[in-house]
């Protein structure tokens, strides 16, 4: 198993799962300790599929604890993946494959086991969890998370273009004025309040600190700040 090929945080759980695996004294790396670390290591995306689905967490939980519990116990040796978690982990690098993934995601480890004929497989299916379900769950996961990275590369865009033209504009506008603009663009892109709730404290504060600024620095601090249109006002 070439786990080069998985995500980084899919690693960090096969890792985790290793250190369960000797935590409880036991030689052979199952498909219910890689569950266990998943759910341990992944928490936003395991209660977001959970409650898409409306499966029981607390059932797999309990049931994947009481299945390490069940295991057998050895002292010393190395650890291995037991053939269920090798099948699990193959599982979910076909799985990666149809999906068009490059890497092996959390996401894929969690199919990987529920299509692997194995104890923490049944759990999964009995508190609700099904392969078509989690194949949409998976599908809807990335489709929130490809439309944030959109949103974010949009807003990412306009705030350089605000900033180049606050430098452009600083002149001619003053910088009292140029900066009200720049604070009520900068506002509108990082709050997640709608706009129409948000939009009349988001004009007070870009005018107040503008003005604060320009009294502390401008006027107390004699700090020269350019006046623009406001020159005869401010001069």
């Amino acid at each position: 198993m070439n786990f080069n090929n998985f995500t980084i945080k899919s690693q960090e759980i096969v890792q985790k799962a290793i250190e369960l695996t000797r935590q409880n004294g036991q030689q052979q790396i199952e498909p219910s300790h890689i569950l266990k670390a998943i759910i341990g290591e992944s928490e936003t995306i395991v209660n977001f599929i959970f409650q898409k689905l409306g499966a029981n967490l607390n059932a797999v939980i309990t049931g994947v604890d009481k299945d390490i519990s069940t295991l057998p116990k050895v002292q010393g040796g190395e650890v291995v993946l037991s053939r269920e978690a090798n099948d699990a982990l193959q599982h979910a690098v076909d799985f990666s494959k149809k999906m068009g993934d490059e890497y092996v995601s959390v996401e894929a480890l969690l199919m990987g086991i529920l299509k692997t004929r194995c104890k923490a497989s049944q759990t999964l299916k009995d508190a609700g969890v099904t392969e078509d379900g989690l194949k949409a769950a998976i599908q809807e996961l990335r489709k929130g998370g490809s439309e944030k990275a959109e949103l974010f590369s949009k807003k990412l865009l306009i705030g350089i273009a605000a900033a180049v033209a606050y430098f452009v504009l600083l002149k001619i506008l003053g910088f009292v004025l140029d900066s009200i603009w720049v604070v009520f663009v900068m506002m509108a892109l990082l709050l997640n309040e709608p706009f129409k709730k948000a939009w009349p404290l988001m004009l007070a504060v870009s005018i107040l600190a503008p003005v604060v600024l320009y009294a502390i620095f401008g006027m107390f601090l004699k700090v020269p700040l350019p006046n623009g249109i406001l020159s005869g006002l401010l001069g």
